[in-house]
């Protein structure tokens, strides 16, 4: 298992500091920093399990950081709304991931295909291409799970945070239908 210098495990650690900041009814950049970190801490914990090179840490925390950079091309009101979004609203989203792989283009392909597939899911239901299971890139399947994951910990504006048991329970749930089975294990059995 990981730790840190202080000998504590880095998940139970890093959910001790940022756990309080998520229930808090943070906003715009403080909100944004601490959830930010968050994703990108979960994507540590999988990427670090699969032991992945140098090269592939650097482009996956990028893909991460820029994964959601076609939504600065959305209407700012949807966001604001206090409500889950309308179907109209719902499909415009969906092109956020077009926009952000376009925005990427002068970095890596691996980078690209993670920002263009974070939405896909294991069983195909997902978008822009209703693509499944392997044919998603490895990067896009990481994302997923610790952004979608981490969300869940977090209020919106149409729900209250979950505990950390009902987001883990949601996970395991999710495990071969919206996500990889195989990379599940690795966030959800770090606890």
């Amino acid at each position: 298992m990981l730790s840190n210098q202080s000998g504590t495990k880095p998940l139970m650690h890093f959910m001790t500091v940022t756990r309080p900041l998520a229930g808090r009814k943070t906003t715009g950049p403080e909100r944004s920093m601490v959830f930010e970190a968050h994703v990108l801490h979960n994507v540590h914990l999988i990427a670090h399990r699969l032991a992945l090179s140098d090269l592939e840490m650097k482009d996956l925390e990028l893909a991460t950081t820029l994964r959601d950079v076609g939504m600065r091309e959305m209407p700012a009101a949807m966001f604001d709304a206090k409500r889950a979004l309308m179907d109209g609203e719902r499909a415009l989203i969906k092109q956020h991931v077009l926009i952000g792989a376009e925005l990427a283009v002068r970095h890596s392909a691996a980078v690209q295909q993670a920002i263009l597939f974070h939405h896909e899911r294991w069983d195909g239901q997902g978008y822009p291409f209703g693509i499944k299971g392997l044919q998603i890139p490895l990067f896009a399947r990481i994302i997923a799970i610790a952004d979608e994951f981490t969300a869940l910990l977090y209020d919106r504006p149409h729900r209250t945070a979950w505990p950390l048991g009902q987001a883990y329970g949601w996970l395991w749930d999710q495990a071969g239908h919206a996500f990889d089975p195989h990379l599940v294990p690795l966030l959800a059995g770090a606890a």
